[in-house]
């Protein structure tokens, strides 16, 4: 090893003169152990080293010695069938037992079998950023699903490649779920993400990039449920039974009696049918069958797919009250998009001195209507929701005879 020499006189501008030292050095050959080479300065402590090394190779050769007839045999059978992959025994080992670890409880031979019906078009490599490519494509213009459906599943998307964005097979479900758990906000928009999620892996399953017969990572993540809140005072007591904002009947009515002609379709169509801001703002007046007393809703305009809503009692009578030129078209002629149909909402409730609620109007119709009906079922597929949301947010929120009361509006 080369140095420089302590002894030397340093001459300005010349470089410094080096000298060659060398030292002891002794390693130990441990790797019969599985402990690599072992370095050591001295002899002295390249025996200490060494030592247990060598008790430890000692014990197993004489277990190997010891080895009954047929440990023997299988032990001989075992270098034989992994001589071809270059393995020793106990190398083959500690790699099959990590196979075994990393499986899970997964059957070896299941794994085996599903690699071997997909591995041939099985797409690997793929990284998730692609992949959502497709499955946007998919979604709008080979299945052309609603804008506001497709919205999401970009939204949702981005949001999942931006913080995955290599490739999707090694995903993992824990992964997943501490993705989903850091995202804030409530149970239910955790579980909105996690649906997208989902779908995005079976189209990536049913596409070739996940392989098909197994369970993908996102399908084995855990639903959120909010915790139950300890109720310390009256304002959170309040609030605990005001989660679903909805108007009373007294506020509808004032809030009817302030809209103007050309802006009161679009609150007797939200308070009293249900239907979606961004459906009404797309609504057109033909879609409304007064004889049959139904309202369609195509799937040009709905969310998620066409439905058909029934024509309530009072609904049917404001419906029959304007003439056939205000029937003409669309709904909301003024405006094009849902915000300035909200602005406009918004100077509506000024006028009539009540409080905006976010949803409200498509929240009262659902409230009142299942306590009207008992039938969330029924009341699920007029809304398009599902049952379950029914259910778990509009139960028991008011009584049959305020229902009642906001259907004679």
């Amino acid at each position: 090893m080369l140095i420089q020499d302590p002894d030397a006189v340093q001459v300005e501008g010349q470089p410094p003169k080096m000298i060659e030292k060398v030292y002891d050095s002794y390693i130990v050959d441990a790797r019969a152990a599985r402990r690599g080479r072992i370095r050591a300065a001295t002899l002295k402590e390249a025996k200490e080293k060494g030592l247990p090394v060598a008790k430890e190779i000692s014990r197993e050769g004489e277990a190997a010695v010891q080895l009954p007839v047929e440990d023997r045999r299988i032990y001989v059978s075992a270098q034989t069938i992994l001589k071809p992959f270059d393995l020793a025994v106990d190398a083959a080992a500690r790699r099959l037992a990590g196979i075994l670890t990393a499986l899970k409880g997964e059957s070896f031979e299941k794994v085996l079998q599903v690699f071997q019906a997909s591995s041939q078009k099985l797409k690997l490599g793929a990284k998730t950023p692609d992949i959502h490519d497709l499955y946007v494509f998919d979604q709008e213009v080979i299945r052309g699903n609603s804008e506001y459906h497709v919205r999401d599943v970009e939204r949702w998307g981005e949001k999942f490649v931006k913080s995955f964005p290599g490739e999707i097979i090694p995903i993992t479900t824990d992964q997943i779920d501490s993705w989903l758990k850091g995202l804030g906000g409530k149970a239910r928009n955790k579980n909105n993400a996690r649906d997208h999620v989902i779908a995005f892996f079976n189209f990536a399953q049913q596409k070739d990039f996940l392989p098909k017969g197994m369970d993908h990572a996102a399908l084995s993540t855990s639903p959120f449920k909010d915790p139950r809140q300890k109720i310390t005072n009256e304002e959170e007591a309040l609030e605990s039974i005001q989660d679903i904002e909805f108007y009373s009947p007294d506020e509808m009515r004032r809030l009817l009696a302030a809209a103007a002609l050309n802006i009161r379709p679009s609150l007797e169509l939200k308070a009293f049918s249900g239907i979606r801001t961004e459906e009404v703002i797309r609504f057109w007046w033909v879609f409304i069958q007064e004889l049959e007393k139904v309202i369609q809703i195509p799937k040009e305009i709905a969310k998620l797919k066409f439905r058909t809503l029934p024509i309530v009692d009072n609904l049917q009578k404001r419906l029959t009250a304007y003439d056939a030129d205000t029937k003409r078209g669309r709904v909301c002629k003024e405006w094009s998009s849902a915000n300035s149909l909200y602005h406009a909402w918004l100077r509506v409730c000024k006028d009539a001195e009540v409080i905006y609620k976010k949803n409200a109007f498509r929240d009262s119709y659902i409230t009142y209507r299942v306590a009207l009906t008992n039938d969330p079922k029924a009341v699920a597929m007029e809304s398009g929701n599902t049952e379950k949301m029914i259910r778990e947010n509009y139960l028991h929120l008011t009584t049959k005879e305020k229902a009642e009361e906001w259907f004679s509006l």
